[in-house]
């Protein structure tokens, strides 16, 4: 018959365990090797708890092989393979590092010939802790430019900016952006059985559009901007130009490559 026997002050720790939080588990362990110590057999401890002998039994054997850590339920399953994980991750930092888009899916086939076979709900777990996230892509015009003629621009507009703040041209930034009412968001919680019903808004006719100039590196920064009802054209911008505040030295004006200001070819101000 497998019985335990406490010492004192194991017995002691035991009653002082009883009066804390525990968890189910824990505290039927502690009853089971409490009722053993008083001399309860197996079976009678099983059906007082509502266990089978045999639980009852392996767990007062664990006990007496390793003391109270026995009183918590050991992790099945088996060991966490850190070499694995350390491998897997490795791939994935890789992969999520290159100019495409991944789906769980799609890294998961990407696995595959690194000889790590995972299905995509394995490789979320392995994405988690690189606090990697699905989230919404960005547009980028990055593809269609020519590193050449950006080099040249950046080194032309570095020259600008210099002989800017050296007070030798006066050098401004226009843009345009358009402004319109938020409408409702397309999703929203809802009870079961219902569906949100909001007002439809017929957006045309209510966007104003603008357009501002920005010379930030005057002795006091100067911005201004002119509304428009109505859609912008080329000859607007061109007024806007004319519209610069007069000054002794050139004036340069930066423009991007938005439709509107290469529709029409631009006049010196």
């Amino acid at each position: 018959m497998i019985r335990v026997s406490l010492t004192g002050t194991t017995r002691g720790e035991l009653h002082a365990l009883r009066r804390t939080a525990l968890p189910a588990k824990v505290r039927d362990r502690v009853e089971m090797v409490l009722s053993s110590d008083a001399g309860w057999s197996a079976p009678r401890i099983a059906a007082h708890l509502g266990y089978c002998g045999h639980t009852v039994r392996g767990i007062l054997r664990d006990f007496n092989a390793r003391g109270t850590a026995a009183l918590h339920p050991q992790k099945t399953g088996p060991a966490p393979d850190i070499a694995k994980r350390e491998q897997v991750t490795a791939h994935l930092r890789r992969l999520l590092g290159e100019d495409r888009t991944w789906t769980a899916g799609q890294l998961a086939d990407a696995l595959r010939p690194h000889g790590v076979r995972l299905g995509p709900r394995q490789v979320r777990r392995y994405l988690r802790p690189l606090k990697a996230g699905y989230r919404r892509t960005a547009s980028t015009l990055g593809h269609k430019q020519d590193p050449a003629k950006v080099a040249r621009a950046r080194q032309v507009r570095a020259g600008l900016m210099a002989k800017a703040a050296a007070g030798r041209l006066r050098l401004f930034y226009p843009d345009e952006c358009g402004l319109s009412p938020s409408l409702p968001t397309g999703y929203s919680w809802c009870l079961p059985g219902h569906r949100k019903r909001v007002k439809y808004e017929y957006p045309q006719g209510r966007r104003v559009n603008a357009l501002a100039a920005y010379e930030p590196l005057a002795t006091a920064p100067w911005l201004d901007a002119v509304p428009f009802e109505r859609a912008l054209t080329s000859d607007d911008l061109l007024a806007s130009l004319r519209s610069l505040p007069p000054a002794a030295v050139p004036r340069v004006v930066v423009l991007d490559n938005a439709s509107l200001h290469v529709s029409k070819v631009t006049r010196p101000c």
